[in-house]
Order: structure tokens, then C-alpha cells, then sequence
């Protein structure tokens, strides 16, 4: 069976840094994991439009979450680090990790948990010292990163795939966006003939 992760996350502006992060995991076609984890999203850069549409569009809890919920985190990179973690447990690359449309959002959001393992070091290479920054996660992934959204569209164009029984779901919460393109996902894999 293949082992997938869906995620999804939330973000100050299309630019801006992830503040918010929500993941279903599948074993086959059976859900054995998912999470949410966000820190105050005023509390990590961005624009003021990503502000104004985060207030209007995504929960409170989600937006701002109390520091006794269980998916608070202290900053954006504690909410990095939960997701990393989590992709490692299910096998890290050796898992397929998908996102829905995830340029900008997600891939800027794996980006920066790559260069959140960056430091200067130095060596002595060839009798000389050498100084530079060394990545530790820069060859461990996530790669290949898998969009529902292309996926979607040949399918789409194959068949008229949901039409109107889209599945409905609570508008940018990061787990209910993660879990509905779980859904898609699989219907698509489906269409396809492939079995999840």
C-alpha cells in the first residue's frame, strides 16, 4: 500500500509565511493520521491584503489560537517543525506528499522548513578552514511534491468528474482544506484507475 500525506496551509498573503498547517495521512485508502497546527497569524510577516482577507476568511481558532489549545504553536517555525516531524514519522520521502495548488503557499511553506536547518559552520578542508552555511535537510526533501490540483484537471478533462457533488467544506480551515483534497484526490485516483 502507499502511504500518503495531504496537507495544507494557510498563509499572511500569497507571499506571505505560513502561519497555519493542517495534514491527513492514508495508509492505502485508510486515514491513520491528522493534525492541525497554527500559531497567531499576526504574529508572522506578511501584507496587510493577507491580514484583511485572514480576518475574513479564516476561523478564529485557527487564525488566533489560544496558548492551552493543542494546535498552538509558539511561531511559524514551531509550526514548521510540527509538520516536518510529522512527515518524518510516516517515512519522509519514501511516502507521497501531495498539496492542492501549491505554488505559492505550500511550496514557499516547504521552503522555508528546508532553510529552517540552515547554519554557518566551518571545517578544515585541504589544510584550510572553510565557513559557509550548511543545510541540513537540503538532500532529505520533501521531493517529489505532488499537486491534486493538475491531477484535478485531468481528470476533469476526462470526465466531468464532481460536477455538483463537490464535497462541501469549512472554508480555509487547514485540515478541512487538507481533508477535502483528500477526497479529491482519491476520486481522481480512482477516475484514473489507480488504486489508492
Amino acid at each position: 500500500m502507499t502511504t500518503r500525506l495531504i496537507f495544507d496551509v494557510e498563509s499572511v498573503g500569497l507571499a506571505g509565511d505560513g502561519f497555519a498547517v493542517g495534514w491527513v495521512a492514508f495508509d492505502g485508502a485508510r486515514q491513520i493520521d491528522e493534525g492541525l497546527a497554527a500559531t497567531p497569524a499576526n504574529m508572522v510577516p506578511g501584507s496587510a491584503l493577507g491580514r484583511e482577507w485572514i480576518n475574513a476568511n479564516i476561523p478564529e481558532r485557527v487564525r488566533n489560537p489560544h496558548p492551552t489549545d493543542p494546535i498552538y504553536r509558539l511561531s511559524a517555525q514551531s509550526v514548521r517543525q510540527t509538520f516536518w516531524d510529522k512527515w518524518q514519522s510516516f517515512g519522509g520521502r519514501a511516502i507521497e506528499l501531495w498539496g492542492d495548488t501549491i505554488w505559492p503557499v505550500e511550496a514557499r511553506f516547504l521552503i522555508q522548513t528546508i532553510d529552517d536547518s540552515r547554519t554557518n559552520e566551518s571545517y578544515i578542508v585541504d589544510g584550510g578552514y572553510w565557513t559557509g552555511a550548511v543545510v541540513r535537510r537540503e538532500m532529505d526533501g520533501p521531493y517529489p511534491l505532488l499537486d491534486i490540483c493538475t491531477l484535478f484537471r485531468i481528470c476533469v478533462a476526462r470526465n466531468t468528474l464532481f460536477g455538483k457533488d463537490a464535497p462541501p467544506i469549512e472554508p480555509h480551515n487547514p485540515l478541512e482544506d487538507a481533508r477535502a483534497s483528500a477526497r479529491k484526490l482519491f476520486r481522481c485516483l480512482r477516475e484514473l484507475g489507480i488504486d489508492p
